[in-house]
């Protein structure tokens, strides 16, 4: 129940900060953002959590902010989380507030892809910072 309540309230913070949240448009944002190999079908997408999907939208956003070099190739889970907390970095480095921990990413959560990504759609709307 305490973090259904939590959940409410970052909720309503993001959409005071960015708008409303949808999720459909959100996934459509940012297939538009990545090359049509990356697309996801939906926030629940399990390739979200190779953190592409998202790295690409970072660079996108802001040109030579990713270093593509950095990621691990390999499935470990020491590699993915590597990848993960290099996506936070690098979506830190354009000055979004990130509420999304690394099994948020990890689990293809919608609720926090849904955030980050609505943070991302705002930092582009903004002209980043």
């Amino acid at each position: 129940m305490t973090l259904g309540l939590v959940w409410q309230i970052c909720k309503i913070y993001w959409e005071e900060r960015v708008g409303k949240i949808n999720d459909e448009q959100l996934v459509a944002w940012g297939n538009s953002k990545v090359p049509a190999n990356l697309a996801i079908k939906n926030l629940k997408d399990h390739s979200i959590s190779n953190c592409k999907f998202l790295l690409n939208i970072v660079e996108s956003i802001k040109p030579n902010t990713v270093d593509f070099s950095k990621l691990r190739e390999d499935q470990s889970e020491e590699s993915q989380i590597a990848n993960i907390n290099y996506t936070i970095a690098s979506a830190r480095k354009l000055g979004a507030e990130i509420m999304t921990l690394w099994e948020h990413i990890k689990e293809s959560n919608p609720r926090y892809v849904g955030i980050l990504l609505a943070e991302l759609q705002h930092i582009e709307k903004q002209g980043h910072r």
